[in-house]
């Protein structure tokens, strides 16, 4: 009998991808307009960044010492070292690198994967759309291992609440955005079984833990770290970040979030003028409403002014295209066909 394992959003906390695994987005992603829903990854390690205590923590050297080798043996094959525990966050972005190097080659490794088909060959992946209630909150993914040495991923795409409440426009790009977000986190997944030619098995059970590596691992196979390491603190880089990979805004600002490593504040916020407040002056009405950010209090100072800044443009019938100004010593850059605006401050 064959043991499946699935991905189910737990909140709406995290819009758009959470595309993190629960799916985690991240998820999760991932994401709300941005393409899904992405939970929020959560880390395992301490503010000073020791590892917390866990009943992993006994086996993490050894699993740092597979990812390694893993980058060594991944050019031209796929990494088949199961993982027997959960490796900490950073080694998925190694992983992630192997077999970005596997599927493109050394030269290519930073290139966007833009089409799966490659990857899920020679992977061994077969790929579904399937109805698995992810409108109303339930699962969104799940990785069912087949004989011989396969596996089946199965995605629902639809946003939670459905594709009711997303603009015709925007439905096509964040159909595609949740798509490439949890079938690179089901990949994640798939080296937690062993592989040894016949049906995969399950060699390490579900856990908060593994949803958050399998997050990371997800944004850096889409994202590539070489790429979010030398880019500019700014919020034109979450939106160039964006349209180049083919990914959720939410999952470029994670990514980018991640590489500038808390020196900047990034914030997602997004709108809908039909539900928005009448008090605002303008017509039609926008009121803006926090879809991530990398902080708690990330971007609260500057958010009634980037506010009054929409209402403005949309009062004069201007808020049509993309649009990009200062404010608060940040940078604030807003698509309206998307209805979202990043704020990126720090550097």
């Amino acid at each position: 009998m064959s043991l499946l394992r699935s991905s189910r959003r737990t909140s709406a906390s995290s819009r758009a991808l959470t595309a993190t695994g629960k799916l985690t987005d991240t998820v999760r992603s991932g994401v709300a307009a941005t393409g899904a829903s992405l939970r929020t990854s959560r880390d395992h390690r301490g503010p000073s960044g020791s590892i917390r205590s866990s009943p992993h923590n006994g086996a993490i050297k050894e699993e740092t010492n597979i990812c390694f080798s893993l980058r060594a043996q991944a050019c031209g094959r796929w990494p088949h070292h199961p993982l027997t525990v959960v490796p900490p966050l950073r080694e998925a972005t190694t992983l992630a690198g192997a077999v970005r190097t596997a599927v493109q080659g050394l030269r290519k490794a930073s290139q966007p994967i833009l089409d799966l088909a490659r990857l899920a060959e020679l992977g061994g992946f077969d790929i579904e759309e399937r109805e698995l209630s992810a409108r109303r909150g339930m699962q969104e993914a799940m990785l069912i291992p087949r004989k011989p040495d396969r596996f089946v991923i199965c995605v629902d795409p639809e946003p939670p609440g459905g594709w009711a409440k997303v603009d015709a426009g925007v439905q096509a790009p964040l159909r595609r955005h949740r798509m490439r977000f949890r079938i690179a986190h089901e990949i994640g997944h798939s080296f937690f079984y062993s592989r040894s030619g016949t049906e995969p098995e399950r060699c390490v059970g579900d856990s908060e833990l593994q949803e958050a590596f399998c997050d990371e691992f997800a944004r850096a196979l889409l994202v590539p770290e070489q790429i979010t390491a030398r880019s500019r603190v700014t919020a034109a880089a979450v939106w160039r970040v964006h349209r180049r990979f083919d990914v959720s805004v939410e999952v470029a600002a994670r990514a980018l979030a991640a590489s500038w490593r808390g020196r900047a504040e990034v914030v997602i916020w997004y709108w809908r003028p039909e539900t928005a407040t009448p008090a605002w002056p303008c017509t039609p009405p926008i009121a803006l409403h926090r879809q991530w950010a990398n902080g708690s209090g990330a971007g609260a100072d500057a958010l009634a002014e980037v506010q009054r800044h929409l209402c403005r443009y949309a009062s004069r019938n201007r808020l049509r295209s993309p649009l990009a100004w200062s404010v608060r010593g940040g940078e604030v850059a807003c698509d309206p066909g998307r209805q979202q605006a990043v704020f990126v401050r720090g550097g």
